[in-house]
């Protein structure tokens, strides 16, 4: 049986501060949806997830596994320092090396798998992402094989009496970049590996394929995958416009994010069909959608605003109610506009484009606002002379950062809404040209869903 492993108090605390971060400051709406019973204590798996965000993916699963530590196999890369690697080691994760950091480094992954393998023996859930990198498009990549020799190996050292399991994972995003995104992860239903122990006893690979296929194509069923690359952006921007149409035709709330990605998914799937099928109905539709967003384009605008339909009324009233919550919006950003833009600075060079925010929430989760509120701490206390109301303070001062950041979001969103009302009165025979390949392609998404 496996030992069931503790968690640390100080792990606990930064959980609580990790889960408040990421459900409320960083992301607008997080989702957690799970096929099956959270996992009990001592059970042996590995979970197997896509690979969207960076850090960010391996952050939202260590926020939705209710305290329970789970450790992850990341590029060795990222352990240079020596600090760095104190913090992640603290953190649960583990390197992993690839043929680029050198064949010397690479055999040092054996001593790794083994390690993992012990950690899942011990009751702690290791998580790996079997694509090993990440991408800035919704689809899956190629899942490599090594995830599932870790789970055979596991029971392996136990002569194959214990059932370890794969649990597949899936992560979603509404926006890769910034914050107050809605962000979405779904845990599938296990695995049980025991089905193939003989298997892999006599045709190990064999085994792995077939373990590997399962668990990829479940992986494939609890995200969005658009596969057509050649075509990404045209079917991108098809669901982001006018498939939001379709889901409110479909009686679906387009504004969650797991509603949303299911709509999306039949879209997809759809396309895919009729690629296979009629290949210049594929075209047209990815021509108009190409056509549509040009357009938005070159007016600078966005679709939900043109969807929506703001009137001049709306605008106004809504405009007061920003003028009205300023206030609550600047006590927010002057405490945290110095913790805001530090992860910004850092990253500013950074070529890959996702790891700006993987950065910016791994420093602000984890130096910059707990930094700033031991300061904001001190400051209070010097002014006011004791220790509770500057406790008071700076545990509400969150809550200002929420509205701040929700305020800023909302103000965004009223200046489109603005600017798509100006364009609309200067541009009247542009905007309903638009309006029309609007429709055009609205009613070629629908003919097609038929």
């Amino acid at each position: 049986m496996a030992k069931i492993a503790k968690t640390s108090l100080l792990y606990k605390v930064i959980y609580v501060w990790q889960v408040f971060f990421q459900k409320y400051i960083y992301y607008h709406r997080l989702y957690v949806i799970r096929k099956t019973p959270f996992p009990e204590k001592g059970k042996q798996f590995l979970m197997a997830s896509n690979h969207q965000n960076s850090l960010n993916d391996a952050l939202l699963m260590v926020a939705s596994m209710q305290c329970r530590k789970v450790w992850y196999m990341t590029r060795a890369s990222v352990f240079s320092n020596w600090f760095f690697k104190k913090v992640l080691d603290f953190l649960g994760l583990l390197p992993v090396y690839r043929v680029r950091d050198g064949h010397a480094n690479v055999k040092k992954n054996i001593e790794m798998f083994d390690m993992a393998e012990e950690k899942i023996l011990n009751g702690m859930p290791v998580a790996v992402f079997p694509e090993a990198m990440h991408q800035n498009r919704h689809y899956l990549g190629t899942f490599y094989l090594s995830y599932t020799r870790i789970a055979f190996e596991t029971a392996a050292k136990n002569n194959f009496q214990e059932e370890v399991f794969i649990q597949p994972v899936a992560n979603h995003y509404s926006g890769y970049l910034g914050y107050q995104n809605d962000a979405l992860i779904t845990y599938g239903e296990f695995i049980s590996l025991k089905p193939y122990y003989d298997l892999y006893q006599s045709n190990p690979r064999e085994a792995q394929n077939i373990v590997n296929d399962i668990v990829k194509e479940k992986v494939r069923e609890m995200m969005l995958d658009i596969q057509e690359i050649d075509h990404y952006q045209e079917i991108y921007d098809l669901l982001g416009n006018v498939g939001v149409d379709y889901a409110i035709y479909k009686q679906v709330d387009a504004s969650r994010l797991p509603d949303k990605l299911a709509i999306d998914q039949q879209i997809v799937a759809k396309l895919d069909a009729v690629k296979e099928q009629n290949v210049d109905m594929f075209s047209e539709i990815c021509q108009k959608s190409k056509a549509y967003s040009q357009q938005l384009g070159s007016m600078h605008i966005t679709d939900d605003c043109v969807r929506e339909k703001y009137s001049s009324l709306k605008c106004i009233f809504v405009t007061l109610l920003m003028l009205l919550m300023l206030p609550l919006f600047l006590i927010g950003a002057v405490h945290y506009i110095i913790p805001y833009i530090i992860p910004k600075f850092v990253h500013r060079n950074y070529k890959d484009i996702l790891m700006k925010p993987s950065i910016e929430i791994g420093l602000a989760l984890l130096v910059t606002i707990p930094l700033f509120q031991i300061i904001y701490y001190v400051g209070y206390f010097i002014l006011f002379h004791n220790w509770w109301l500057p406790l008071l303070i700076v545990l509400v001062l969150p809550l200002f950062a929420i509205v701040s950041l929700r305020w800023f979001k909302q103000i965004q969103k009223l200046a489109n809404a603005i600017k798509t009302n100006i364009v609309k009165c200067r541009y009247k025979e542009q905007f309903s040209q638009l309006l029309t390949t609007r429709d055009n392609l609205k009613s070629s998404l629908f003919d097609m869903m038929q």
